[in-house]
This record gives C-alpha cells, structure tokens and sequence, in this order.
C-alpha cells in the first residue's frame, strides 16, 4: 500500500504538505467549526470553542447558556439572535463572548472542486470531485449480490496493481444475507436496528467491527500472512488509512442502508514518518450512507475517556451523508421500544475523538416544526443519554458541515421523542493544528484570495487640495494592506491587522502637490494569499505661476516692442494680453501667446500691459509692463555736480534701456568716446580737472 496516495488526494484537494497547507490551501479541521450554511447556536448548551469558526451564510447565537469563542468567528452574512424555534430575542440572555473577536459580510471559503455540490466528495465516481472515492486506498462496497474489498496499490506493493477480493452471500436475495466472516473477520452485513428519528425507519447495516479490521489489516501487512484473492494471497506493504465504504444494496420504503463502526476504540494506522515528522498515519472512514458510531471511538488510553487529552490518538475523521452517535450501551434489540419506555436501556458516557464531515436536515423557518436541532444535533442521538445530567458526550473533533444530508433526511424533533440529551462536551481536537496531525485526506479550502470589491478610482486635485482613494476588500480575517506609488511600496501606508465587517480602505493625500501625481495600488492580503488592485491615477492640477514677468519697454514710434512672460504649472496654460492706458484694460484681440509682438509702436500704443495665465486649476496675473514710445532716441544731459570727493558728474536720460556713448572733446572737433551704458545713467569723469576746458555729448548706439 502507498500511505502517501490518500495524503495527496485528487488534483491536490487533499491535504498535501504543511507547506502546501499554509501558503495556498486551509485543511477543513483546522477549524472548530466550519458550516456551508446557515449556522445554528440556537438553544446551544453551554459551549466554548477553542479554534477559528466560520459559516459560508449567517450565524444565529440565540441561547439561555454562555457562548464562549476563543477564536477568531467569520461569516459571509451577519451575527444575530433572531426569534427562533419558538423563542423570542429576550429569551436569549445568556453572554456571547468573542475572545478572539468576530466579522461579518466575509468572503466565502469554498472547496475548489469545480462544483457547489459539496455532496459530491462523497459519491462513488471517478470524477475529480468525488474526493474520498478516489483517494481511498481500500474500498469496500456492498451490494445485492457481492461484498467487494478493493486494495489501491502502489510500485512499492510487491504486486503493482490494483486487487479486488469478492465474495459472495450464500444467497442472494436481498433479504436474506448471511454473515461473510469466514472471509472478511471484521464485516457483518445482517444485522437491523430501528432509527426512530428516520420514522422508525428500519436500518440494514453494514457492520465494521473496527478493532478486528485494524487487526486484520496489521496482519495481512506481515510477511507470513496474505490478502486472500481468488487468485492466491497479496501481500500489502502499508496498512490503509482511509477507507471508503458503500451499502448499495437497494430497499424499501420504511427501510434504510447505512454503515455502523464498532469496537473503535484502536484505529488502524501506520506509525509511518511523514517528511521527516515522526506522526502515525491514522485512519478516515468515508460513506456516502449515513453512518452510525457505536460506542467510544478512537480512544486507545481508557484512562483518558471523557477528557480533552488526545496525546495518545491517531489523526481520525468520520465523513457521511449523516452521522450518529451511538453509546457503549446501545442494544439494537431496544431501538425500536419508545424512549422513556421498561426495558429501554440508558445510554452510558461516550467519547468520540475524530474530526466529523457530516451532513444536515437544515431549519426551514423559525417555528419549533421548522427548526433542525443546530450545532449540537449534527452529531445525531438516539438514545436517553441520562436528560442532560447522569451521562456525558465527550467529542474531540472538528465540526464540519458542507451539505444536505441526501439519506438520512428526516428533521431533527424536540427532545423527548427519540432521545434525552446528554451533557455534551465539543472541544476542538488541538491536534488538528498540526498539519502533520490532520486526519488522512482532510479535504483543504482554498486556493483563495482577498476579493477587492470596489477598486480604486482614478481622480484629479487641484495642488493644495486632499486626495482620498477608497477600495473595498472582503478575505479571510486578518487583513493586512500596502500601499504602493508607482509601484513601489509607501512606508508606513499598510494595516495590520482588521476585524470588522466590511473593510475599507483609504488612502488620504494631504496637500497634494506634483510630486504625487502618478499610480496607486494596494495589495490586500489574507491568510490564503494577496490580491493586488488596479492602478488608479492621481493627477495633480497645479495652479499657473509666473516665472518670469514681463519687463518695461521703451521704443522709438515706428519700431517693433514684444512683451514676454514665462509661466509654469498644469499643461496646457491659456494667454490673455491687456492693455491699460488709465484704469480699465481691454482683451487684446488674438493676443494669447506667452509673447505679445508690437510692430510699428505709435505713441497710441503707449500704456501699461498686463497678461493673464489660466489653466483647469485657477488663473494669475502679471504684474503691469509699461510701454514708452519716444519721438527720439537724443538723450539730455543734465545740469552737471560734483560727485562725492569733488569729482566732476552728470546724469545722461535717453530712452530707457537704450544704450548711449559719452564722448569727450577739449575742441569740439575731435571727440574720444568714455564710457558706454544704458540709460538713465550717471557719468563721473574722474579726469576733468586735468583738462582747461572739456566738453561732452551723448550719442545713441542702436
């Protein structure tokens, strides 16, 4: 046998690695509780649960007794109390404690399995989602007729290849079977019991008695014994661990066909080492009937019976269209007999350490006919287990319920019609926290993402102004978020951890400016993985600034003037030229570029000249350049002084920004140029008393 085939499963569905399991995929019994719908606390007992739990649907928590949650709960819906199974909101006094806290308006967390049908990991097909079919290293499959026992095998088998061992009824009629256990020790098929929640229904059951199964598998394992074929004896390396088994033998109405584990208290397993982890293989028992578990289950250690120490178990789960608990006291005999009735023996204490992958009845409205029991009735009773008090039901589990029982469909009825309830103890098996510690073919959630639900969305600001970008994500609690600018993180934009219901994300831009303008993303990340939004542009609009201004003019009548401003900010920039001569300006027809060109200047032209810069983000004004137009570039010289220390001086006034030569003449017939500037100026001839008598003239240089 190939122990590694069941943890490998099907299109890696199962449970692969703890790698695997913690960077793409979560195993199903990592959670207390996990339901595909409507979660029912209603009514519960006094409960506290120590692991994550979770409801693809809403979560009802109604209940006269203290709800304690140690983990973190999440659900797709909401959290209420609502009146329900006849009751009315302020019936539900009792506290609800979330330890770990709690979210709403979740993602849901689903098998990827290409199909809603969660039923159908339970079907005998070789289609890819029928999970525990095609992982099952034995399957034993009843029917009319044949009693079959296959053995998936492996290279490592001494025979490579897949054995089936049939054996027949000495008749054949379907209702007259007789025990097959000359052939298969462990295997009882005629034995009947009533089950009054399914109508008294009568139960044709495949009976495994699990103690000689483990026995017999861990013989046939050894050299010196065989696995007995109509073609000699196989030889099997490793003992199974999951098993797949099917009663498919037809009947009547008012009858049913199920599959019942006994003598469970040693499970088969292999103490194999699992990638370098010394942990025993254990054992997974999968039907598609409704499966009844008779007596303690998985409890090697008797001193341990009715605790929460499993030290000493193997990994186990029980997967079903339904299942039933059964006590140490169970008498098939009595089953039919009215509970409270002589002679209908009480149940005694029971402790089942196995994680459950079972199906419901689901509540079908708020009325006490309507409503199917809730957490504590998926694990279903038949018995007086004591009205609550005497006896105890100790579950060292994973509650698991992906779907609508197909078989066992009869709805859960008010206690005191087919059994008293026990004093239930539901803890969540710690073990299952290990990943080298999950039952064998734990079916795994995932691959999932974070989903962003409202993108973020690209905008525009004017600079100064606040940029905000909004993005919804639902995922898996906790959630984490990094945004990034152009796709390089921002330091310190994350969070790290989030409980609410529904997240939204900001991301607040204060005082924007054109540094900000660019690309913005945000990665989302859950326990399952990270989605990364799509980019969202922020465009900064920033005001126009002028740079350069345009200066004063002066021209002779008759040239050309050009008035010149530079100007920054958000393309593209609009011009408006004006043009003041006293108080109101005038739009310049056609002039709205950064130069405005004079030709010809007339002293109409003279005035002062203003340009106004706009853009999407505001509008600024130069400030005024004024225009002189002048009939002559002959400047004046002005009265001469004496210049501090005495020295000779006088100031030259032409046409402003003009250049003039000052030239000097003691003849007024040779004349040596001395100094050349713009005017206005002043002229200091530091040479002036060397001279008799010296004369001076301006001249313009065009």
């Amino acid at each position: 046998m190939n122990w590694k085939r069941c943890l490998a499963g099907v299109g890696a569905l199962l449970f692969a690695s703890s790698a695997e399991a913690q960077t793409n995929f979560t195993p199903v019994f990592q959670f207390a509780v996990f339901y595909n719908s409507l979660l029912e606390f209603t009514l519960c007992p006094p409960f506290t649960f120590n692991g994550p739990t979770h409801a693809n649907a809403n979560i009802y928590t109604g209940s006269l007794d203290p709800l304690t949650f140690n983990g973190l709960v999440t659900t797709t819906g909401t959290i209420s109390s609502p009146a329900w199974d006849s009751e009315q909101p302020s019936d539900y006094t009792a506290a609800v404690n979330y330890n770990a806290g709690y979210s709403t308006n979740c993602q849901a967390l689903t098998l990827s399995i290409g199909t809603t049908n969660y039923a159908s990991i339970l079907s005998q097909s070789t289609n890819s989602s029928s999970l525990y079919y095609n992982a099952a290293n034995l399957v034993l499959l009843v029917s009319n007729s044949t009693i079959s026992l296959t053995l998936q095998s492996s290279s490592a088998d001494p025979q490579p290849t897949n054995i089936t061992a049939c054996y027949y009824p000495t008749n054949s009629s379907p209702t007259n079977y007789v025990q097959v256990a000359t052939n298969f020790p462990f295997l009882t098929i005629t034995n009947t019991f009533t089950d009054q929640r399914e109508n008294n229904d009568l139960v044709k059951v495949t009976d495994i008695n699990v103690g000689v199964l483990s026995e017999w598998l861990t013989t046939n394992k050894a050299a010196t014994a065989k696995f007995p074929t109509t073609a000699g004896v196989y030889a099997i390396s490793n003992v199974p661990n999951v098993l797949y088994v099917a009663d498919n033998r037809t009947y009547s109405p008012g009858q049913l066909t199920a599959v019942r584990l006994k003598n469970g208290a040693t499970i088969p397993y292999n103490p194999v080492i699992i990638t370098g982890s010394p942990n025993p293989s254990g054992f997974t028992v999968a039907t598609p009937n409704p499966l009844y578990v008779w007596g303690n289950y998985n409890c090697p250690n008797p001193a341990y019976a009715g605790t929460t120490n499993t030290t000493t178990v193997f990994p186990a789960s029980l997967v079903s269209d339904a299942l039933t608990i059964l006590s140490p006291n169970w008498v098939d005999s009595q089953s039919s007999i009215p509970l409270g009735s002589f002679g209908k023996n009480a149940a005694t204490s029971d402790t089942v350490n196995a994680a459950i992958l079972t199906g419901s009845v689901p509540s079908t409205g708020p009325a006490m006919t309507q409503y199917s029991g809730g957490i504590m009735n998926l694990p279903r009773l038949l018995e007086n287990w004591g009205n609550g008090g005497a006896v105890t039901l100790t579950l060292n589990t994973s509650l698991v319920n992906l779907f609508a029982s197909s078989r066992a469909t009869n709805q859960w009825q008010t206690p005191g019609v087919y059994y008293y309830a026990p004093t239930r103890q539901f803890s969540f098996c710690q073990n299952f926290l290990n990943s080298f510690q999950l039952p064998p073919g734990t079916p795994l959630l995932g691959p999932t993402c974070p989903v962003i639900t409202v993108p973020p969305q690209s905008q525009t600001v004017s600079a100064g102004q606040t940029a905000m970008f909004n993005v919804g994500a639902t995922g898996y609690p906790p959630l984490s978020y990094q945004w990034q600018f152009n796709g390089t993180n921002i330091p310190n934009a994350t969070n790290i951890t989030w409980t609410n219901s529904t997240l939204t994300i900001t991301m607040t831009i204060t005082n924007a400016s054109a540094s900000n303008a660019g690309l913005y993303s945000v990665v989302v990340t859950d326990g399952f993985g990270n989605q990364t939004s799509f980019n969202a542009a922020l465009t900064v609009n920033i005001p126009p600034a002028i740079s350069l201004e345009p200066q004063n003019l002066a021209v002779l009548a008759g040239q050309n003037a050009a008035f010149t401003v530079s100007a920054t900010g958000t393309e593209p920039l609009f011009y408006q030229w004006q043009f003041y001569r006293q108080f109101n300006g005038i739009n310049l027809a056609g002039e709205t570029n950064a130069t405005l060109q004079l030709s010809n200047a007339t002293a109409d032209q003279v005035g002062w000249y203003v340009v106004t810069v706009t853009n999407m983000a505001g509008m600024v004004t130069s400030t005024p350049a004024r225009l002189m137009v002048y009939t002559t570039a002959a400047a004046v010289l002005n009265v001469p002084s004496s210049s501090t220390g005495g020295q000779f001086q006088f100031s030259i006034t032409g046409v402003p920004g003009f250049n003039y030569a000052i030239e000097a003449s003691t003849n007024m017939v040779d004349w040596m140029p001395l100094a050349t500037n713009m005017s206005p100026f002043t002229f200091v001839d530091g040479d002036a008393t060397n001279f008799p008598a010296r004369y001076y003239r301006s001249v313009y240089l065009p």
